[in-house]
């Protein structure tokens, strides 16, 4: 009898530690649960291999991968094939044809050094603004980026020409407040909420997005004074 006790408490201690290879632990005691996956694996390059350095992952049965803070020297067991680093590869060659297609166009008497330089420094920012997939924001966009250029502003001084940017009037007095509030779908208070959201599902956030990679930001923009990449090939 003490026999067959024994061996029933064997079994069920065997079945209650199973559960624990769903957990993969930090070093910190947290623990993050994994799909099924090995606990020391970590993410699959082009033919499935990984090499974590610190930051393991564990790969799940299609090789994808979920970051797991372990020693992360395991071999990530799915076959990952890479397809996250290949599409973000992907995504800024589409970029640069978009810039390349499209910029020229719309960089101030066919500045080429300017065009060059746009596409080769700020192309995604650029092709977010002239082709995001909606022609009608495009519209908006492109036209706050190429009044920015026309004009030389960088942001802020494209709404506001004076300190007081026009005082009590419902605009701003700047060379393109016009097309700023058009971006932004109002006047002076859609323009500072937008700008400020920093959502780039918004026409103005792409437009300046553009603006501050290729010509820099105003010192009195909300980000601060920034270097722009293209500033001596683009501003007159």
């Amino acid at each position: 009898m003490r026999t067959l006790t024994s061996l029933l408490l064997a079994v069920a201690l065997s079945s209650c530690t199973s559960d624990f290879d769903a957990f993969a632990f930090d070093g910190t005691g947290d623990a993050s649960i994994l799909d099924g996956g090995d606990l020391d694996g970590s993410a699959g390059d082009g033919d499935g291999d990984g090499d974590g350095d610190g930051d393991g992952a564990a790969g799940d049965g299609d090789g994808d991968a979920t970051a797991g803070d372990g020693d992360g020297d395991g071999d990530g067991d799915g076959d990952g094939d890479g397809d996250t680093m290949r599409s973000l590869d992907a995504g800024t060659d589409d970029a640069e044809a978009i810039c390349n297609a499209e910029y020229p166009s719309i960089v101030p008497g066919g500045n080429a050094s300017c065009a060059s330089c746009g596409c080769g420094q700020c192309a995604v920012e650029i092709a977010g603004c002239v082709d995001s997939g909606d022609p009608t924001e495009d519209v908006l966009c492109q036209a706050v980026l190429q009044c920015a250029l026309t004009e030389g502003c960088r942001g802020w001084d494209c709404y506001c020409a004076a300190n007081n940017c026009g005082g009590g009037s419902a605009s701003g007095d700047g060379p393109c407040a016009d097309v700023i509030d058009a971006a932004a779908g109002g006047t002076r208070v859609e323009v500072q909420t937008v700008e400020t959201s920093g959502d780039r599902d918004e026409p103005l956030v792409r437009a300046l997005d553009a603006i501050t990679c290729t010509l820099g930001a105003h010192r009195r923009s909300s980000i601060g004074e920034r270097t722009g990449a293209c500033e001596a090939e683009c501003l007159p």
